[in-house]
């Protein structure tokens, strides 16, 4: 539990992986200007700790750092330029990191200011007793949702809420090809592209997944160790119109096969490989997209959260653990064996 002498906080010393991840005790943060302090009640597990922990190329972090990106608690504290009246507001953390004052920031578009950066990545993250936020990463949390909702949902809603809605430009009747079920975002996307009407198929190495995949909406689920996806997808609906891929260059050749004329392959991580072929002739002969997308805008993350209350969706939560358990449930996330997202407890 938080206290005035200082936090609990999981925290790595140097970049050897998951496996470094201890639970240290560090001093109580104090909020600078234009800072919020959040109390937390809840942070979730997501795959930037593992990143963080193995050592993002560019990134250079101060030790011992703090991972986590996910949240949701109560300012318990502001610092110069704060309205005063958000001290005990009750807040999920949208973790987008700029210099906010260009004219990107000024937008709203932070995610594509120059400095752009992360809790959790480039600053320390959530996985603590109390993080700070920049004022406007506090995102008052919807009373529908519970902290331990708001902390697994935040990121993964808005994420694929840009990845869908903004990147893809997907509606009711479109046909979504879902890569790595399982994961929080995949199956927040699967929720959010159900609920608007969309045809879903998902991927994933593992049966159990696929089969509770089916249970949620999804239309066709295939294995891509034991089925031929492309032959598969292409038998069940022709060809799809979005894909979304969390997974990176692994699956980029069967994404763009099945792609119809026009379609959409959008991007949001690389931990099935950094370096992808493409096949020139297939992209402009079909007029493909392959876009990329990290995070939300401010009005994209409202706008998810706001999704998520008319729809009454809740996030896929595999399991709940203590802050001391994390470094355990880390190694577990590396080892892919969570069906959403693994939520730890205050």
């Amino acid at each position: 539990m938080w206290n005035d002498s200082g936090v609990r906080a999981i925290a790595i010393h140097d970049t050897a992986g998951a496996a470094g991840a201890a639970l240290l005790d560090l001093p109580d943060p104090k909020p600078g200007a234009g800072e919020v302090r959040v109390r937390l009640a809840a942070s979730a597990l997501n795959h930037l700790d593992l990143w963080a922990a193995r050592g993002i190329p560019g990134v250079t972090p101060t030790f011992p750092f703090v991972l986590g990106a996910d949240g949701a608690g109560t300012i318990d504290a502001v610092g110069e330029g704060v309205a005063p009246e958000r001290v005990g507001e009750e807040v999920v953390i949208n973790p987008v990191l700029s210099c906010g004052a260009c004219p990107r920031c000024a937008a709203g578009l932070r995610p594509l200011c120059r400095s752009f950066g992360m809790l959790g990545e480039h600053r320390n993250g959530t996985h603590a007793d109390a993080v700070l936020v920049p004022d406007v990463g506090a995102v008052p949390r919807p009373t529908l949702l519970s902290p331990f909702e708001a902390a697994a949902g935040g990121v993964v809603y808005a994420t694929a809420y840009r990845m869908l809605f903004t990147k893809g430009r997907a509606e009711a009747g479109d046909v979504c090809l879902i890569h790595g079920i399982g994961g929080g975002l995949a199956t927040a996307a699967l929720q959010m592209a159900h609920a608007r009407g969309l045809t879903c198929i998902v991927t994933s190495s593992d049966d159990q997944k696929l089969a509770r995949a089916r249970t949620m909406g999804a239309a066709h689920a295939f294995n891509y160790r034991t089925d031929d996806v492309v032959a598969d997808v292409r038998k069940a609906v022709g060809g799809v119109d979005i894909v979304i891929d969390p997974i990176g260059a692994a699956v980029w050749e069967a994404s763009l096969r099945v792609l119809n004329a026009d379609g959409r392959l959008v991007n949001c991580g690389a931990g099935g490989g950094r370096v992808a072929e493409v096949p020139v002739a297939h992209l402009f002969w079909r007029q493909l997209e392959i876009l990329g997308s990290t995070m939300a805008t401010d009005a994209e993350f409202a706008a998810a959260l706001r999704m998520v209350v008319r729809e009454n969706l809740r996030p896929v939560i595999d399991r709940t653990v203590p802050l001391e358990e994390v470094p355990d449930a880390l190694q577990s996330l590396e080892r892919g064996e969570q069906f959403g997202k693994v939520v730890v407890s205050r």
